[in-house]
């Protein structure tokens, strides 16, 4: 909701604000359609807002915001989840299977997130070269 009156919006403030509610529907709704009919607009403004830079741009924008929150949920979650793996490893009464997967499960993440920090480290030294490179030419 907007902080004021639609009325005292101008034209381009009220095609903003619908454009920005489209863009907030389109990444929660399981269909274009839907996600039109939530914001009332037509099939086909949404067709033409699509395929417009402007909304490509605030698309873009609250994917990332939405993905940075979504990544930061998993990121407070993540130790809880570690250490319910850790319990069952430590359970003497967890069966053999349960213990396996837990332990294969942690040590996949951890391969993981291992190799995707030596990938970013990496790719920091190359982007720096690179730089380096570019300023001495």
């Amino acid at each position: 909701m907007s902080q004021y009156p639609t009325d005292m919006l101008t034209r381009r403030e009220r095609r903003v604000a619908q454009m920005t509610a489209f863009v907030g529907h389109l990444l929660t709704s399981p269909t274009i359609d839907v996600a039109s009919r939530k914001t009332g607009i037509s099939p086909r403004t949404a067709s033409r807002w699509l395929h417009s830079e402007e909304f490509t741009r605030e698309y873009v924008r609250q994917r990332e915001a939405s993905l940075q929150n979504l990544a930061h949920m998993l990121r407070s979650s993540s130790v809880g989840a570690v250490e319910a793996l850790a319990d069952i490893i430590r359970d003497p009464k967890a069966p053999s299977t349960a213990k396996s997967n837990a332990a294969r499960s942690i040590l996949s993440s951890l391969l993981q997130i291992t190799e995707q920090s030596e990938l970013e480290e990496r790719l920091k030294r190359l982007e720096a070269s690179i730089a380096d490179d570019e300023e001495r030419d």
